[in-house]
């Protein structure tokens, strides 16, 4: 379970950001094609949705820290033999890639070079299955592995793979998401300018799509970049 400390730490960082994060959007938003008024008048309803999302988010690292923590206690490798004798019995392509994108999850944060191999195989099943939507999620898969890895130069590129598969199927919401992950990469590598630019697509993206809660994810990393660089004036 996450420390008693991270718990407190977070909704702190929530409130030094909540007081900052008005004046770093409504100062930068031009510069990534919002009107000055666009950031303001959301405002209210930004300041009364962080804090659920922030409490939120806690609710969701715990869960996923909870059940990492399962595989580990029954050893991912218990996991990943189960699967390996399920795959044969598996009749069909879609069958198949539900196994194999299992493996992934299985072993992405206990065996990196292994969760390439699902990856790989994954990907050679979509192609055989000729689904350029699960063509076009294997190649998220690429970069999901290489970011989890640390490469994050390999998972931008991977990611822009993904993009051109997603923009031929005109599917909205993987587009912005591709773009958001392309940003979060650029943010590990604290190129904040073409972070910022990737989350202000994604945003776009997501609005499109109707997604107001990633939508709003953007605007908020948009936020973060500015605060990194101490940019709060015009």
């Amino acid at each position: 379970m996450p420390s008693s400390s991270y718990l407190v730490t977070l909704p702190s960082t929530y409130s030094i950001l909540s007081n900052n994060l008005q004046s770093i959007l409504s100062a930068r938003a031009p510069e990534i094609g919002f009107p000055r008024t666009f950031f303001s008048h959301a405002w209210t309803s930004i300041c009364l949705s962080i804090r659920t999302s922030v409490y939120r988010l806690l609710f969701i690292l715990a869960l996923i820290v909870v059940s990492t923590g399962e595989c580990k206690s029954q050893d991912y490798r218990y996991v990943v033999d189960s699967l390996e004798r399920q795959l044969p019995l598996a009749k069909s392509h879609d069958d198949r890639m539900k196994v194999l994108s299992e493996g992934l999850k299985a072993t992405l944060f206990n065996d990196i070079d292994l969760a390439y191999n699902y990856v790989l195989r994954f990907e050679k099943e979509a192609k055989l299955s000729g689904d350029s939507s699960e063509i076009a999620r294997s190649k998220n898969f690429f970069g999901l592995q290489a970011a989890t890895a640390g490469d994050h130069y390999r998972a931008i590129s991977e990611y822009e793979d993904a993009l051109v598969w997603y923009e031929a199927l005109r599917d909205t919401m993987m587009i912005g998401m591709m773009h958001n992950n392309i940003g979060a990469a650029y943010e590990f590598q604290a190129d904040r300018e073409k972070s910022i630019e990737y989350f202000g697509i994604a945003y776009t993206y997501f609005q499109m799509a109707g997604q107001e809660e990633w939508a709003f994810f953007t605007k908020f990393n948009i936020a973060e970049q500015y605060y990194a660089q101490d940019r709060l004036s015009i």
